[in-house]
Parts: structure tokens; sequence; C-alpha cells
């Protein structure tokens, strides 16, 4: 005889454990409402001298919960499937997920200020006679300037105690920033900002892995730089 064990086996392989007749609905239907006939026509037809005792139907009841988890993560496989996505779409999604959380780095002029302190790097293609770093919100609204002074050609981290231009100290969030360099006879320095930013979700658009920063979207190829904190 067919019991519910056999069943759940059946659905994690697949198949049925009974026969069916063909209708229009998904196999996973199918097998849910095989389940519950097999599981309902075990307690009508046990023997009232020798009743299923409580252990073995709550055994049965969390087979059934089980069950129900499966189907759940089944449809949920098949909306992504049915969107167009592939297994290794999905697999790559899964994968990105384990971004959320953390602080990523790329090319850019947007960061993160935590409350206390943050850095703003660049890459000068020359190095520097005179350096004004100025602060956004944003909105766009000039929060702070920055004088750097002289600096090296390359990668430099200039340092923000998160107040304005008045002193006062300003709420932790995202800004942006941009750096004006000189040289000694006056002409601009070429400047490469780097932004910063945690991820808060991903996505996939166009078969490409998309961050979510808190409401600026990141394409994934774009970091160049991965923290913890």
């Amino acid at each position: 005889m067919t019991t519910i064990s056999d069943s759940v086996q059946n659905i994690l392989n697949g198949g049925s454990s009974t026969t069916t007749t063909t209708k229009e609905t998904g196999t996973t239907e199918m097998d849910m409402m095989d389940f519950l006939n097999l599981f309902i026509s075990q307690l009508k037809n046990q023997d009232p001298l020798e009743p299923m005792d409580n252990n073995q139907l709550t055994s049965q009841t969390s087979q059934f919960s089980m069950v129900e988890q499966l189907v759940s993560i089944n449809e949920a496989v098949e909306k992504l499937v049915d969107g167009g996505s592939t297994s290794n779409d999905i697999d790559s999604l899964f994968s990105a997920s384990s971004f959320i959380g953390k602080m990523v780095e790329y090319e850019g002029n947007s960061f993160v200020f935590d409350g206390e302190s943050a850095v703003m790097d660049f890459d000068l293609d020359t190095a520097s006679y005179s350096t004004e770093i100025y602060v956004y919100d944003t909105d766009g609204n000039l929060i702070n300037a920055v004088n750097a002074g002289q600096l090296d050609s390359g990668r430099n981290s200039i340092a923000w105690d998160g107040t304005d231009s008045e002193g006062e100290a300003v709420e932790a969030g995202q800004y942006k920033y941009v750096v004006k360099a000189y040289d000694s006879t006056g002409a601009e320095v070429s400047v490469t900002t780097y932004g910063n930013g945690y991820v808060s979700g991903v996505s996939q658009e166009d078969g490409k892995i998309v961050f979510d920063l808190f409401g600026e979207e990141l394409d994934a190829d774009k970091v160049i730089a991965v923290r913890s904190y």
C-alpha cells in the first residue's frame, strides 16, 4: 500500500505516487492533490480497532507541511524560469546575494557618511598644486568645501568629518563629491573619483546582476573592491 512517506519521496523526485487523470493543471498541483487524497483515504480506511496513533498522525502532518514548503520553493523557481531566467541566471542571483550588507567601491562620486567620518578616494593624473573637494547632499546642495592643498599624482584619500560649512554636524547617509585640482600653471588636473555604498539588494536586468545601493543602482561588473564593514 502506498504511504504518505512514499508520496513525499515521489514529490521530491518530481513524480506522482498514484495514477491521475490528465488535467490542465501543473504537475505540482496534481502531486499535492494525490497527497491529500492519500492522506484522507488512510484516515477513512484505518482499522477502528487499531486507529492511527498520535505520533504517526503528527509525523504525516509534518510531512504534509514539508511538501507545502517544497511546492512554494518550486513555484518561486518556476516564476524565475518563466520570466526568462536560466538556472545559471538563478545561480548568479543567489551568489550575488552574498554581497548584501557589504560595502562596494566603484568608479563614481557617491559615498557613505556613517555619522562619524567618511573618506573620499580619487586618482590624479599628475601632481596638483591646489585641490578643492566639494561635498553635496543627494539633492545637489553644497554642504562643505575641503581644501586638500598640494597632492601627489595617483591615488589620494581625503577624510571628511561630516560637518557643513558652518561647522555643524550633518546626518549620516549618502553624499556626493566633486574634486577640482590644478597644477602650478593653473591648468586643471584630470581626476578619477571613486564612490562607495552598502548593498541593500540585488536584481537581474537584461542578463546582468545589478546591486541596489539604497536607491542607487550599480552594475555588478562596475565593482572594483568589496569591504565587509
